[in-house]
This record gives structure tokens, C-alpha cells and sequence, in this order.
């Protein structure tokens, strides 16, 4: 491949890497879709990029970039970065996370994604919000001030969401509003998963920025992730915890019938448990809970009166469970045999946690309009192998197949399995803790630099790294639930400037530092795994 063929910043491609970006090419350029199995290190980035942007430029075209974890984003800014340098072209980028995680309103870290979302609507429609207020007119239009900061934006170039969100700060501008608008303007937009495969998301967000999904180059990165991100779009569930609390709402806001409604659902809940035999799941057919609701009240006029609730409780409270009861019944009406409707009993701190899901199992559901209507969709990943099940899980018709060695030599490569500790459920206690310990300290002591030690769960993390913290000589970086881009960002640059002394970042293989950042050369020299994430079987 000629590299003036494409917009590649440096100066020789690795192996292998030339192969991608070929297929790259002649996807796009055929109009068809291609799903990549390329290990880490091929440098995927750049090589789905580089011939993605000579196209969509020469042709009128808009990129999206999608990822699965804010901390994905980085590589890509940086990657167009070096685009921009190299080729002297303005190429126009907004980077754009969870709108939840954009907003500067005090505490909304603390509410559900789906109770932020009707939280946010509500102080815009009232225009009650001085962050919205100050960027967009009545009109819809951006204000004096939102274009000036805007026109600052565009002479910096290519930001960062961190960067953007603390300009905005300053100025008591809304971030999210302010990439939305630069989004209108820009050739590639860097956001999650949500924003093309939620459907409801993805219309409301193109008509927002102008885009139109057949003129967009569709780009899924860590696409392993995808089947499953779908699948939680069009789940949903219904628990005694959230009856719980809606009834306490609707007490203390006096709704007396919908003490009432909630009661009567609780009750349906504790039925389905004593029906319950030896296992803690069992099916429950849609018509049935219908059915049961219909007998002390209507479902669809159920359902009206508690969308209208919540709306008055979201007049003093973000948060409303009144609306949330409302959200899944709303959900539970689909009438289609791809969802598994599932009710299960589970046992926490000896009280039973009731739980009616609504479980999606074809997630082409979600999948399928975005590949089918896109200019073209590349699907690419370290572990996307088989690729054929990808293909029919995700619902590919027309599509390249691809998988790529690894650019690594094997001799440079050491794999270790210990086989003498356990992280099986039932055999989880503080011996095997010491045990697992004392293992990881032993190579922690022969490994000079860093080391990264990912559980399949926090709570093992944690009852493991009580024995860790006395034992290690190495300073430990502790990964934490909810943090923002910026502090992850933060985490990872001071663990790489331990790389000489040496560092152990204890992390979780299903959160933020499992897939997704990039530390190279010296930054990481070995990896334990302990213990392999699996869900339980259902």
C-alpha cells in the first residue's frame, strides 16, 4: 500500500499492519463492512484510521469512532494528533463521553443513567439550568458567548473531553451541548457505544449535530463488547428493592393510589417467589404479569399515571423510582420471543433480592439497523474471535472477514499458569487469599518495572489486597469504582512514572484498565491474571 494513498503519520508501517489497513480501504471503499481480529499491538488505531479519513474526507463522509470506556479515548485524540501534524490537514474532531459525565450539575454522579437522562430534560425544558441556559438561546441557536468559546476551541484544535469540560467550567458553559455543537462541525466524533446503537439516543443525536448515519463510516473498537453493550440496551428489570423505594417516594410525595399500584406489585413479586421450587430462576410469560396487573389496574393507563407522577416528583428531586417502575412496564409490553423474561430469587445479607428481567437474547435487535444503514461499519478488536459468531450476533450480512497474527515474535512472549490457588466461589477464604498473596508478591519481587494484576471482581481485589498492602515492596495503584476520564487519566500517567522504581496497579478485568490503554515500551512489563471473570451460568 502507497502510504500518499492514505494519511498515515509515520515513518514505516509494522507488520501485518499494511494488510489492515488495505482491508480497511477496500471496505470502505466497496461501501461493505469488515470485522478485524487484530491482537494487541498491530496498531489498529492508526491503521483503521489512516485510510478511513482519506476517504470520508474525499468524500463528504463523517467518522464515528466508538468505544466501550472513556479511557479509549485518549489514544484516538492523540492518534488524529499526529494525523494533523504529519499532513497539515484540519481535521475537524469532537470527543464526546456519557452525557451524564459531562454535566457540571452537583451530584448527578450519584443517579442512574436513565434517571439523569429525565432529570437533565426536565431543567432544560424549564430552562432551569444555567449551564444549558448559557450556551444555547431559546432558538436552539449557541449564544454569543458558547460561539466565541467555540471559535477558541476550534483555533486550539483537537481537545481532549477533559479539556473541553474545564473550559466550560470556567465559563459555566454545558460540555455536553458545547461538543454537541462542535460535533456539527467535525469530521470525526469520538463517543461510546450509545450514541449510534441506542436507537432513541442515536435519533435524537444525529438530528442534534447534523449527521445522517448513511453518510458515516462507522468505527467499533474493543468490539468484543458490543453484543453485550446491546444487550443491556434493551434489557430491563424490576426489583422489590425498587418497589421499595418507589413506595417510600410515593408516600412521602402523598400519591395514595400509587401506594396502591406499588403494593400490589410488590405482592406479585413474593407470589412468583413462593412459586419458586428448588432452583432460584424460573420463565414467566409476558401475558402473565400483564395479566396480574390488569387485575387491579389497567396496564397502559398504569403506566400513563406514573410517567405523569415522576414528572411532579422531578420538580423537587432528581430522582424518581415512580418513573423507573414506569420505564419497565413500558418495556415488559414488547411483544417479541427474543427476550428471556426471567424471575429470580437471590439472598443478600440473608434478605431476598427479588428480580423480574426482561433479558434480551438477539442482539441484532440493536446491531443490525446501524450495520445496515451505514456508509460502512468496521468492527475491530484483540479478541474477536470467531469472527463468523460475530458476525451473526451482531446481524453482518454483507461483510470482510479478517483475523491477524500477533506482530510479536512467540519467543518473546512467557505464559505462566499456577495451578495451586483457586478462585472458585466456594472455595473463597483467607487461606487462599494468603495463598494468591503470596504468589503475586514472589513475582512482583523477580519482575523489575511495573506490573498489572486485574480480579474478576472487586471484592477479591479487596480480600486479597489486604494481604498484599504488608507484603509488597512496590508501590501499589489501586483502581476505584466511578472514577471520572480525567482521574483515570491521572491513575495511568502516575503508574507510568513509577516504570524505573516499578509499581503494581491492581485492577479488575471488566473495568477500566482491562483493554483499552495503551503503555508502551517500558510502562508494563507483566501481567497476572487471577482468575478468569466468568458470570454464573443461567
Amino acid at each position: 500500500m502507497i502510504t500518499t494513498d492514505i494519511l498515515f503519520p509515520y515513518e514505516c508501517i509494522r507488520p501485518t499492519q499494511d494488510e489492515l489497513m488495505l482491508a480497511v480501504k477496500t471496505s470502505i471503499e466497496n461501501k461493505t463492512n469488515l470485522i478485524a481480529h487484530a491482537p494487541t499491538g498491530l496498531g489498529k488505531t492508526i491503521a483503521v484510521l489512516a485510510p478511513a479519513l482519506k476517504f470520508a474526507l474525499t468524500n463528504g463522509l463523517s467518522i464515528f469512532f466508538l468505544t466501550s470506556k472513556h479511557t479509549q479515548h485518549q489514544i484516538v485524540v492523540n492518534t488524529i494528533k499526529q494525523i494533523r501534524k504529519k499532513s497539515g490537514i484540519n481535521i475537524r474532531v469532537s470527543d464526546i463521553i456519557g452525557k451524564k459525565w459531562m454535566c457540571l450539575q452537583q451530584n448527578v454522579d450519584e443517579l442512574y443513567s436513565m434517571n439523569f437522562h429525565d432529570f437533565c430534560n426536565s431543567l432544560v425544558e424549564e430552562r432551569l439550568c444555567e449551564f444549558y441556559v448559557n450556551t444555547r438561546q431559546n432558538t436552539g441557536t449557541p449564544t454569543l458567548k458558547a460561539k466565541r468559546l467555540l471559535g477558541e476551541i476550534t483555533i486550539l484544535g483537537t481537545l481532549h473531553t477533559e479539556e473541553v469540560i474545564e473550559k466550560c467550567k470556567k465559563e459555566k458553559f454545558c460540555p455536553y451541548e458545547i461538543s454537541s455543537l462542535l460535533a456539527k462541525e467535525s469530521d470525526v466524533i469520538i463517543a461510546d457505544y450509545y450514541y449510534v446503537f441506542d436507537p432513541h439516543i442515536r435519533e435524537l443525536f444525529f438530528q442534534k449535530i447534523d449527521k445522517k448515519l448513511e453518510k458515516s463510516i462507522i468505527i467499533v473498537d474493543e468490539g468484543h463488547n458490543l453484543p453485550k453493550r446491546c444487550q443491556q440496551l434493551m434489557s430491563s428489570k424490576l426489583t422489590n428493592f425498587m418497589l421499595e423505594r418507589a413506595f417510600e417516594e410515593a408516600k412521602r410525595f402523598k400519591f395514595l393510589e400509587a401506594l396502591d399500584y406499588i403494593s400490589n406489585m410488590e405482592g406479585i413479586l413474593s407470589d412468583y417467589a413462593k412459586l419458586l421450587k428448588t432452583d432460584d430462576e424460573d420463565l414467566v410469560s409476558r401475558e402473565d404479569f400483564m395479566e396480574k396487573i390488569n387485575d387491579f389496574y389497567n396496564y397502559e393507563t398504569l403506566i400513563t399515571d406514573l410517567e405523569y407522577l415522576s414528572k411532579e416528583v422531578r420538580v423537587t428531586q432528581k430522582l424518581s423510582y415512580l418513573g423507573g417502575v414506569a420505564k419497565f412496564l413500558d418495556n415488559w409490553r414488547l411483544s417479541d420471543d427474543r427476550f428471556a423474561r426471567i424471575f429470580s430469587r437471590v439472598f443478600y445479607n440473608e434478605r431476598a433480592n427479588l428480580t423480574l428481567m426482561n433479558k434480551c437474547l438477539d442482539y441484532s435487535i440493536v446491531s443490525k439497523d446501524v450495520i445496515d444503514g451505514a456508509y460502512s461499519t468496521i468492527i475491530m478488536s484483540g479478541t474477536l474471535t470467531p469472527t463468523s459468531m460475530y458476525k451473526d450476533l451482531l446481524g453482518f450480512n454483507s461483510s470482510i472477514e479478517k483475523t491477524y497474527k500477533s506482530p510479536f515474535p512467540k519467543h518473546n512472549r512467557l505464559n505462566l499458569i499456577i495451578p495451586t490457588t483457586t478462585t472458585k466461589y466456594t472455595e473463597r477464604d483467607e487461606t487462599q487469599y494468603k495463598s494468591i498473596a503470596k504468589i503475586i508478591n514472589e513475582i512482583c519481587s523477580v519482575v523489575s518495572g511495573n506490573l498489572a494484576v486485574f480480579f474478576p471482581s472487586y471484592k477479591l481485589r479487596d480480600d486479597v489486597s489486604n494481604y498484599l498492602i504488608e507484603r509488597l515492596e512496590k508501590r501499589i495503584v489501586m483502581e476505584v469504582r466511578g472514577l471520572t476520564k480525567k482521574e483515570k487519566t491521572e491513575l495511568i500517567e502516575r503508574f507510568k512514572a513509577d516504570k524505573d522504581k516499578g509499581a503494581v496497579l491492581l485492577g479488575v478485568s471488566s473495568a477500566s484498565f482491562g483493554e483499552g490503554i495503551d503503555l508502551p515500551g517500558d510502562f508494563l512489563k507483566c501481567v497476572i491474571v487471577v482468575g478468569m471473570p466468568l458470570e454464573k451460568p443461567n
